[in-house]
Order: C-alpha cells, then sequence, then structure tokens
C-alpha cells in the first residue's frame, strides 16, 4: 500500500490504486488490522521532497491516519521535511522541533480526534463509498460515524462528488473536525461533499462528540 498512496496523492496517479490495493490485501495478508502504514520512511525521498505541496500531503495523512491499519508517521513529517535519498531524509529534528507548525497542528488535531474514537475506531471495518481518479471516500467507526473525503489534486482544485449508500438518517448532520463552519445534511442515504482548495474532509455525525478546539490542540 506504501506505493500505492505515494502513486496516488504524490504523483497524482488515479486514485483507483487505493481501491485495487485494498482488493488484493486480504490474499496477501491474514490480518490487515496488525499491518503498519506510512507515506515517509529512511529508505525513499520524503513525500513532500518530490511533491513540494502540504495539501497533497494532508489529504495522504488523512487517508493514512484513519485507515485500518497502524498509522506510522515518520519523525519530521510533523515539521514538512522534504529530504531526499538517505542520509538527506535523516534530518535533525533539533533545533526545528515546533509544536506551532502547521503541519504538527494538522497531525495533531487529527489525531486528537481519532483517539477520541478509541476502540470504537479500532474495532470497525473501512467502508469504501466512493473511488475515481481524483476522489476517494471512505468510513470508519460504529453507524460509520465518520466519513473521510480526499483528493489528489492538490492546492487550488475543487472536486465535488455525491456520496451514496450511507446508513444515517435523513437530517442528520456532519460536520468537519478541520472547519467547524464545514456542514453537511444527509437526504435519502447521500451527501455532496465539495472539495475547496484541495482540502481534505474528515466529517463525523454530530450525535457523537468530538474535541473542542482547545481539546485538538492539546491546551
Amino acid at each position: 500500500m506504501y506505493w500505492s498512496l505515494r502513486n496516488a496523492y504524490q504523483e497524482k496517479q488515479s486514485l483507483n490504486n487505493i481501491q485495487s490495493r485494498l482488493r488484493e490485501e486480504p490474499s496477501d495478508f491474514n490480518d490487515l488490522t496488525v499491518l503498519g502504514g506510512f507515506l515517509d520512511n529512511h529508505d525513499n525521498n520524503r513525500f513532500l521532497n518530490i511533491n513540494k505541496d502540504w495539501t497533497s500531503l494532508k489529504n495522504a495523512l488523512s487517508y493514512l491516519l484513519f485507515a485500518r491499519w497502524i498509522p506510522i508517521i515518520y519523525y519530521g513529517t510533523e515539521q514538512a521535511y522534504a529530504g531526499g535519498k538517505d542520509p538527506d531524509n535523516r534530518e535533525s529534528l533539533w533545533p526545528n522541533y515546533n509544536i506551532q507548525h502547521l503541519m504538527f497542528e494538522f497531525i495533531s488535531q487529527v489525531l486528537k480526534f481519532r483517539k477520541s474514537l478509541g476502540d470504537d475506531l479500532i474495532e470497525s471495518e473501512q467502508k469504501e463509498k466512493w473511488s475515481d481518479d481524483q476522489f476517494y471516500a471512505f468510513t470508519r467507526g460504529s453507524g460509520e460515524k465518520v466519513l473521510i473525503a480526499t483528493t489528489n489534486q492538490g492546492s487550488g482544485s475543487s472536486v465535488q462528488r455525491p456520496i451514496p449508500n450511507l446508513p444515517y438518517s435523513d437530517g442528520t448532520v456532519l460536520q468537519n473536525i478541520l472547519d467547524a463552519n464545514d456542514k453537511i445534511t444527509c437526504n435519502q442515504g447521500k451527501v455532496t461533499i465539495s472539495i475547496q482548495n484541495g482540502q481534505p474532509k474528515i466529517y463525523h455525525s454530530l450525535s457523537f462528540s468530538s474535541p473542542t478546539e482547545n481539546d485538538r490542540k492539546g491546551r
């Protein structure tokens, strides 16, 4: 899956690569939940070395952190390190460690929400809801309470898709944890997701209480 994610989000190849790889993995592994997933590592150029768009990385991280596996973040990704081949991808973290870095804050916010889901997330299935060249969406959690939508088109792009086959009752409101003003309403098992400026979306049903803004920032 490492190369499938890199090809799809970093190089803007079809996001259907993720769908294809997910269909192959059950024949390769007995238990997908114990696999580790990562985007950066010490053997290859960092994600941002090849694609310098932070928005593309945020989309890839949104998939990474909610897919049904054990997410691994290689040090320095939270500081937007962009080193090339070894040893350039083993940059010193000190004195560059900055908890106010925008990428650090993004990862921290998403992880705090993920942690708040607890075992409900860990024990839930990953259910694909949409896959095409430019857009990939899936749900996690009991009742599919979390809906993750990503694109590989990067900063400045706009993508809209109707997401069908959702288990929510009519009138259920979902809120984006990355933007509290971004809410969508389910009608007849469908929602429409509009991505602006290439930003990923992580929606949750408002029947589930998410962390407050201060909780997300650890303050």
